[in-house]
C-alpha cells in the first residue's frame, strides 16, 4: 500500500528528515482556522429579571406599609 501511494518510512532517529520532507512537500499546506464567538457585554435577560424583581419588591414593600 505504501508503494502504491508513494509513502515513505521514517524511524525515530530520522525526525529531522521527516520534518524536512513534510516542509518541502506542497501537498501539506498550513491552514489557519478561526472561530469567532460574539457574546454581549450585558446579559439582558439577567438585567430584565433583576429589574422585574426589584420593582415587584418595591410594590410589595409599599403595599405592606400602606403607601399604595
Amino acid at each position: 500500500m505504501a508503494t502504491n501511494t508513494s509513502g515513505k518510512l521514517f524511524f525515530p532517529n530520522q525526525i529531522s528528515d521527516l520534518t524536512k520532507t513534510l516542509l518541502s512537500n506542497t501537498e501539506y499546506l498550513p491552514i489557519q482556522k478561526e472561530i469567532i464567538t460574539k457574546k454581549p457585554l450585558i446579559d439582558w435577560k439577567l438585567l430584565l429579571i433583576l429589574i422585574v424583581a426589584f420593582l415587584s419588591l418595591e410594590w410589595f414593600i409599599r403595599k405592606y406599609n400602606g403607601l399604595l
